[in-house]
């Protein structure tokens, strides 16, 4: 452990003192920490939910591109013919970006009540989620018992004595929604990108050596691979932001889970210390996130 939590900690342990000496107090607590980062990853994670849709319109261009019998500077690409074909891609960017947003959304909620501040929350994502399109079973009831710690932190006046209560109820559902960003998503997103990338290298195939009466006329090799070296690099930042979510997700299954183990002592010391341990592991894969999405 690093000389800055060392001295984090001794700083909750003095004041956590003090408050148990004047009676109670709001405490510091290493989950607002943790409500910190997830909030961050929340915030970059539709580039990364847009995967399959954007790797759909990019299919349409190349299919389109390659239809080209001579050189055209004025293209336009057929967005209605895009909007029907990816309608399913643009589905399932909602139904991600849904998920994870309510599982951010019920952190923000459990930091508040570990703070000892009022619960607040967004009414467009409690609502969303008991219909999340293209969920499974187990998962929608995940989505929705999720919502309804939120809902019920704010409409039964929970303070800092129900944190314990409220991890307690989510557990089961944070290990189904961590699960299916862990697992599956990452599969889904991965093999979205090979689509995309078997696509690019049929396009410059085609680039490279292009059928005409008299034969094949090839184009230089030289040209077309730093081409396609170049378009290839985006779609693997886009596997390394889905690498960095994957394990942001483990950290987050994992951090909870520390919280529900230790949640009837929630500001004891080696609560603490694996929290800020968490945290800091997530702030390294959303900063790989971020720079893997800025490119």
């Amino acid at each position: 452990m690093g000389s800055a939590q060392k001295r984090f900690l001794g700083h909750v342990v003095a004041i956590s003192a003090l408050c148990l000496l004047l009676g109670g107090c709001v405490q510091p607590s290493a989950v607002d920490d943790f409500a910190k980062v997830s909030a961050q990853a929340a915030q970059l994670f539709p580039a990364v939910a847009a995967i399959p849709y954007d790797g759909c319109v990019a299919r349409e261009e190349n299919a389109q591109i390659q239809q080209a019998t001579s050189f055209n500077g004025d293209i336009s690409f057929n967005q209605e013919r895009f909007a029907a074909s990816c309608a399913e891609e643009a589905k399932t960017k909602v139904r991600l970006v849904g998920t994870y947003a309510v599982l951010s959304e019920y952190i923000q909620t459990l930091a508040k009540l570990a703070g000892g501040s009022d619960p607040t929350y967004d009414k467009q994502v409690t609502g969303f989620a008991g219909a999340i399109p293209g969920l499974k079973k187990n998962e929608q009831a995940a989505a929705s018992g999720l919502a309804s710690v939120i809902v019920n932190a704010f409409a039964k006046h929970w303070r800092e004595r129900q944190a314990a209560k409220a991890i307690e109820m989510a557990q089961p559902d944070v290990l189904v929604i961590t699960a299916l960003f862990e697992d599956e998503i990452p599969k889904f997103l991965n093999e979205n990108l090979n689509s995309q990338r078997d696509s690019l290298i049929s396009l410059y195939l085609d680039a490279y050596q292009r059928k005409e009466k008299g034969g094949i006329i090839l184009t230089n090799p030289v040209l077309i691979t730093r081409d396609f070296a170049e378009a290839e690099h985006a779609i693997e930042d886009k596997r390394a932001a889905v690498q960095a979510f994957e394990k942001i997700a483990a950290k987050i299954r994992e951090g909870h889970t520390a919280l529900y183990n230790d949640r009837n002592k929630l500001f004891a010391r080696d609560s603490l210390e694996e929290l800020l341990q968490v945290s800091s592991a997530m702030k390294t894969q959303v900063a790989a996130a971020q720079k893997a999405l800025k490119h």
